[in-house]
């Protein structure tokens, strides 16, 4: 073979390696340059889906919580079983953040996500029998211990995103979070008029979808680890 030809079929091969990035050997510059490029893109892609379920969860959250001193009052609770309320949300969250945080080393960040949804939606939808206040207090119990929401989609940022981009990405999540607390009082205010029920009804269905999102089109960004014992 003439090196005239050798020069052709290596030009010809270069030519279709930039074309096609799953040609490249891997190794080369251009495959890791590539492949760098295709996790960055799958890796934006999940923290889109992972705001917009931000969004919705507190949406969620700001459809409810602005209507429990009114559900209090309903139930014949005083001005100290309002603030007593707050409180008790706070103790649950105490005992709960480390227990939580400590789940998602082990289960994954998607498993404890779920826990963190399913458990708001079900207080949110408990809240609509309260009958008494003891019945309104139990119904806080799910969600206080494990409503972790924010922290787990920090901690999936941080696992997906590289560390000069890791600002940029927080902020959105924290964009989320304050377009949430816009949309989710308006809405409440507007519907509650209506039946004091209603904004937790919706609540509920927006903790549903926020499942279904996580659960079938969210990946996780730590997988469940194994404990070994050796004597």
């Amino acid at each position: 073979m003439s090196l005239r030809q050798n020069r052709k079929r290596s030009s010809s091969s270069k030519e279709n390696y930039i074309d096609d990035p799953i040609d490249l050997e891997e190794g080369s510059g251009e495959f890791i340059l590539n492949r760098k490029k295709k996790n960055e893109i799958e890796n934006n892609s999940k923290i889109n889906l992972l705001l917009l379920v931000v969004f919705i969860d507190v949406v969620g959250v700001s459809l409810v919580i602005p209507l429990l001193p009114y559900y209090a009052k309903k139930l014949n609770g005083t001005n100290e079983d309002i603030g007593a309320l707050g409180s008790f949300y706070g103790l649950l969250q105490l005992i709960g953040s480390p227990i939580m945080g400590k789940l998602s080393d082990s289960l994954g960040r998607k498993s404890v996500l779920c826990i963190s949804l399913g458990a708001a939606g079900l207080s949110y939808f408990a809240m609509t029998f309260s009958t008494s206040l003891y019945i309104l207090y139990l119904s806080r119990i799910p969600v206080g211990l494990c409503k972790q929401t924010m922290s787990i989609a920090n901690t999936m940022v941080t696992d997906l995103s590289e560390v000069k981009a890791r600002s940029k990405y927080i902020g959105r999540v924290n964009t989320a979070l304050g377009l949430g607390f816009i949309v989710g009082p308006l809405i409440a205010g507007m519907i509650s008029q209506y039946d004091l029920n209603y904004p937790a009804y919706i609540s509920v269905f927006l903790y549903i979808i926020d499942l279904i999102l996580v659960i079938f089109f969210l990946p996780d960004t730590k997988k469940k680890t194994s404990i070994y014992y050796t004597n």
